[in-house]
């Protein structure tokens, strides 16, 4: 992760120290442009994917570099499963 400059430091307070001053919160103003059913759905999309990251950032890749000592079978199933009887 790179480094904030103290200009970013700076500017990042003072941005904090504002909406602080006006009463205002950005993410809770997020939250409550998705929470309002009256308003498009796009603008409330638009809203979730601002707000997303941070109520739960994203998963960085990660390296396996051990070795693998068993085989993994993964089953996965979409509904119930249908059979068609054949007659003989």
């Amino acid at each position: 992760m790179a480094r904030q400059s103290t200009y970013q430091k700076d500017f990042l307070a003072h941005i904090h120290a504002y909406c602080a001053q006006l009463g205002v919160d950005p993410h809770e103003f997020l939250a409550d442009v998705i929470a309002m059913q009256e308003l498009d759905v796009k603008l409330r999309m638009q809203a979730a994917e601002a707000l997303a990251p941070y109520m739960q950032p994203k998963l960085k890749a990660v390296e396996h570099r051990g070795q693998i000592t068993h085989d993994t079978h993964v089953t996965i199933t979409f509904g119930p499963a249908h059979v068609e009887e054949v007659p003989e």
